[in-house]
This record gives structure tokens, C-alpha cells and sequence, in this order.
């Protein structure tokens, strides 16, 4: 009972704090001289609309960089339907061992062309071929050693064109 009392009190005294701060507020704003009493006041219903102008226009940013590059995407457009195929066989019957075995033999294939593209110096497709093995299988036997092959050789490339 004690503490209810001690509430009930202690709203009492917040209540009367706060109305007292309303009347303090209340007489500043009445003491204070207002010195735009002759001001007209125009409300934007009493202002015909040639006098106003609402500016909705918004913003203009620049569009967000983003990477629109499938990341299955091959090079050999018959390879990447390909791999859509296989891939959507193991999404409606996940470890099928017969697409299991296709997509292994799909990799083998794309690992020996990212070798062969690097060779005949097309090191952005090989790149793009190195990308989809890794986004396909990211422990790939041979996928980083075929990656620190391809990045010497484009720091060997670009060692050329500086010292041209």
C-alpha cells in the first residue's frame, strides 16, 4: 500500500511540474511583443495556384554499380546450357549419379579449356571459365593452381605493356 502511495504522489508532483511549465511557456509567448502583428497571413487555400510552385522533382543518383555477369556463365554458350542443364537435373534430384558424373565430366573439360584459352592468350575467357568452376565446385582439384597460373601471367602481361 506504502508504494502505491509513493506513486500516486510521484504522478501528482510530475503532473503539476508539467502544468506548470505549460503556464511558464504560456506567458513568455504573451510577454513577448509580436512585431509582424500587420503581416498578412496566406494560407495556400487563399493563394491561386500561378503563385505557388511545387518542385517534386527527385534526386537524380547515379546507378549502382552492380556485376550483371551470370555467374555461370561460359564463354561457349552450347557449354552453358549445358551446365544449366546438369545443374537443374542435381537441384530436382540432388547426388543423381549420372549428373553427378556429367557435371564431373563438364569440369574436367572446362579446367583443360581454361589452360588451353590461357595458352592462346584469351586470359579474360579463361578467367570467366575459372569463375564458374569455382562457382560450382570451389574445392576443385587444380582450381587454385590453374588461378596462380593465370594471375602470373597477367602480371607477366601487364610487366610487358608497362615496359612498352
Amino acid at each position: 500500500m506504502a508504494l502505491s502511495a509513493r506513486h500516486l504522489i510521484l504522478c501528482l508532483l510530475l503532473t503539476l511540474t508539467a502544468a506548470i511549465q505549460v503556464s511558464a511557456q504560456e506567458e513568455e509567448r504573451t510577454e513577448q511583443p509580436n512585431t509582424e502583428v500587420d503581416a498578412p497571413v496566406r494560407r495556400l487555400g487563399d493563394v491561386a495556384p500561378e503563385e505557388y510552385e511545387l518542385d517534386l522533382s527527385v534526386p537524380r543518383s547515379p546507378p549502382p554499380s552492380v556485376d550483371t555477369a551470370d555467374p555461370y556463365e561460359l564463354p561457349d554458350a552450347g557449354q552453358t546450357e549445358l551446365l544449366q542443364q546438369i545443374l537443374a537435373r542435381l537441384a530436382a534430384q540432388p547426388g543423381h549419379p549420372e549428373a553427378m558424373a556429367d557435371l564431373n565430366g563438364l569440369l574436367t573439360d572446362l579446367m583443360e579449356q581454361s589452360y588451353r584459352l590461357m595458352e592462346a592468350g584469351q586470359l579474360a575467357d579463361a578467367q570467366q571459365v575459372l569463375n564458374v568452376i569455382g562457382n560450382v565446385s570451389p574445392d576443385r582439384e587444380g582450381l587454385a593452381e590453374a588461378g596462380d597460373r593465370l594471375k602470373a601471367i597477367n602480371e607477366v602481361s601487364s610487366a610487358e605493356q608497362q615496359a612498352r
